[in-house]
């Protein structure tokens, strides 16, 4: 379904042509990981930063269990809308659905690897903290398909509707070790390796914007429950 409203529905409503619009988007299950393709490039392509060349490019981990999840590129997919009314500047990362018949859920996500510092509010390029800038991000790419009548129609009737921010700390070793049963070397380096257990850091949960979202905030390596 939420394919066919990006490939028809959205492109007609902003004057595209519908054959000229792509939409790139891969179904997920089981436990998978979203990364910030563009940010992650850069990092590894700075000479400054040597130490995170062998970063595992993690910045979200999700568990979807038996459940189907529909990931689109969001950010790619509505880059093709430039010079429309749905030109919107500040866009999130990714857009993820999930048609399961008794439990509909709509996702809209945003992706940082980031110092705490930048995360919270701040005096640099983001005063407000990437959290909130996240969230603006995040509220501004759900207004550009709520336009639509059938897609609004479609995101506001799922039963699930959640902002999701996952966000890394970019002070964290590359590649994050996993606890695993009985290897206690192992468990012993992922209890040094993992985030810090603040609740404020690790997960938040409340109501944002006006079409009753709520806002997730999610560290990695913890993984979101579908």
């Amino acid at each position: 379904m939420i394919d066919l409203l990006l490939r028809r529905r959205l492109p007609s409503e902003y004057g595209l042509n519908a054959d000229d619009v792509e939409v790139r988007s891969s179904v997920m299950s089981g436990i998978f990981t979203l990364s910030d393709s563009k940010s992650c490039r850069s990092c590894h392509e700075n000479p400054l930063r040597e130490d995170r060349k062998d970063c595992n490019e993690e910045v979200l981990k999700i568990d979807a269990g038996m459940n189907a999840v529909t990931v689109v590129a969001f950010e790619e997919y509505i880059s093709q809308y430039e010079h429309s009314e749905a030109d919107v500047k500040e866009r999130c990362d990714y857009l993820m659905v999930d048609d399961t018949e008794d439990h509909r859920k709509i996702a809209f996500c945003d992706l940082t690897c980031s110092d705490v510092k930048w995360v919270e509010p701040n005096d640099g390029r983001y005063p407000e903290g990437k959290r909130a800038k996240a969230v603006s991000q995040m509220l501004k790419s759900m207004e550009v398909l709520l336009a639509e009548p059938l897609m609004c129609q479609y995101i506001l009737t799922s039963a699930d509707k959640v902002c999701l921010f996952g966000w890394r700390d970019y002070g964290s070793s590359p590649r994050i070790a996993i606890a695993r049963r009985g290897d206690a070397m192992q468990n012993m380096q992922a209890f040094l390796s993992t985030p810090s257990s603040m609740a404020r850091q690790m997960t938040s949960c409340q109501k944002i914007g006006k079409h009753d979202f709520k806002f997730v905030q999610i560290k990695y390596p913890r993984e979101y429950i579908w």
